[in-house]
């Protein structure tokens, strides 16, 4: 059983309603957060709502205002469009990914005839054969995507509707490569019937969520159990949709707002309860956001305790600031250390072993179409194919040095892990560079380390600092809320 009780926990599912006329707060918070395409965490516009979120907490007077920022993922689009017969190209955007997976052609991009389905109905696909086409439907088209990828189709490229319909999904559950994009545009901007190419790059990119509190403390917030009380108002301040780089998120953007408003009926009517004012970053991707929130607050495991939490970060904070001292040192492969060297050098033998799988990987595609070319011609290789077995073998003359080089650094790590250190090595050329290039990206991640530590101390300073009624404090809080 927990030891501290949470008495309520509320969720905005919707707007608050008025009986008249909304207030102008409302009104203009709802403007402010849905004026951008999108509100997607880790991106500027989320910036630009949270950064209006705050100054509008701020004003309110809350006893402490708390950022909680947590390491996530954002889908980045490197290149989405549609290259016409013409020459013309079309600015696309992805759909939502399919689980995981979000749609992406080869380099070369897709290929095939341009072919419009119209609401893509049964009727509509008995008029003319899809497969292998790019097949042009209006977002209205409910399963009809569906259809056509079941056809043989190759890609579905929505385009822009009178108005939307979001009753239909446009995305499946699975982790499964569907090329799907829309184009903000009337359909007669794609021919019918001309061959067009399609790219799509899409990426996950690592970015960083933010949650948003401010916390105003109650009047008289023990009762029965002798227990201070909170009180968590929650919502959600990301937004998302089928098509999410345009997804101004209208119906969050006014659960964000009505969240506000209450907000500042606290703030000029304190409660006796203490109360949590929660903006949620990430909620479209697995409410991570708040997942994030209450596992920081999380105490009702015996060995998840405040002492081990703060017996945990002192160690890890001691840890980097020895790996800083270490990296810092004018020969870090062989600088003696306590307790880091062991460990930096089996981060330096992770990234050169990540290094010579790719070096490996690239001279087993180019022996393995060298050999495919082999078996099925022989000796009677045609001429069109003469000049890629020359690209071939220049390739693997210029990748097999590299994969040694990466190959001699992972034996110098490994002897290195057998010595104290101390003593200097030589390197050739090559070897140095993969060593300076490895040890910069182990840097790297201890900094990105030392940043996230940072930021969650920043978290629980603003409570650990302040003394509240029935001396309530960080472990109140993270025992209370959880």
């Amino acid at each position: 059983m927990k030891r501290w009780t949470l008495i309520i926990a509320v969720w905005l599912a919707a707007a608050a309603a008025w009986s008249a006329e909304p207030p102008p707060e409302f009104v203009s918070d709802c403007e402010r957060l849905s004026a951008g395409p999108h509100r997607l965490s880790g991106t500027p516009e989320y910036g630009c709502a949270a950064d209006h979120v705050r100054a509008r907490l701020q004003a309110m007077s809350p006893d402490a205002i708390i950022e909680q920022p947590f390491a996530s993922a954002q889908v980045k689009v490197r290149r989405a469009d549609l290259v016409l017969a013409d020459g013309r190209v079309l600015a696309l955007h992805p759909m939502r990914p399919n689980g995981v997976i979000p749609p992406v052609t080869p380099e070369a991009g897709v290929a095939g005839p341009v072919v419009h389905m119209g609401l893509g109905t049964a009727a509509d696909f008995e008029r003319a054969p899809v497969e292998g086409a790019l097949v042009v439907l209006d977002y209205n088209c409910g399963q009809g995507w569906l259809r056509a990828l079941r056809l043989g189709a190759k890609a579905v490229i929505f385009t822009r509707p009178r108005e939307a319909d979001a009753r239909h999904p446009h995305h499946a559950e699975s982790n499964v490569n569907l090329l799907r994009f829309y184009y903000d545009g009337p359909a007669a901007d794609i021919p019918a019937g001309s061959t067009a190419v399609l790219h799509g790059s899409v990426v996950w990119a690592p970015v960083t969520g933010r949650n948003l509190f401010a916390f105003f403390q109650g009047t008289d917030p023990v009762f029965a159990q002798s227990k201070e009380e909170v009180v968590i108002l929650a919502a959600n301040l990301d937004s998302y949709g089928e098509v999410p780089w345009l997804s101004p998120g209208a119906r969050g953007a006014a659960n964000a707002a009505a969240l506000l408003h209450l907000a500042g009926e606290v703030s000029r009517h304190r409660p006796r309860r203490h109360t949590l004012v929660a903006f949620f970053d990430q909620q479209a991707r697995g409410h991570l956001g708040s997942s994030y929130f209450y596992r920081a607050l999380e105490a009702d495991k015996p060995d998840v305790t405040l002492a081990k939490r703060e017996e945990s970060y002192a160690y890890e904070v001691a840890f980097i600031s020895e790996m800083r001292a270490l990296l810092a040192s004018a020969s870090p492969l062989t600088a003696r250390s306590k307790d880091a060297r062991r460990r930096f050098l089996d981060r330096l033998a992770d990234k050169a072993q990540q290094q010579a799988h790719i070096y490996k990987d690239k001279e087993f595609r180019l022996n393995d179409e060298l050999l495919n070319y082999r078996k099925t011609y022989g000796a009677q290789l045609p001429e069109n194919l003469r000049g890629r077995v020359g690209e071939i073998v220049s390739a693997k003359a210029a990748v097999i040095p590299v994969k040694q080089s990466w190959n001699e650094l992972q034996r110098v790590v490994g002897r290195q892990k057998r010595q104290a250190g101390g003593e200097a090595v030589a390197l050739t050329p090559e070897v140095q560079a993969n060593l300076d290039l490895i040890i910069a990206q182990v840097r790297d991640d201890i900094e990105a380390r030392a940043r996230e530590l940072a930021a969650t101390d920043d978290f629980f300073k603003p409570f650990a600092e302040k003394s509240y009624r029935g001396n309530m404090n960080v472990t109140t809080l993270r025992t209370a809320m959880g």
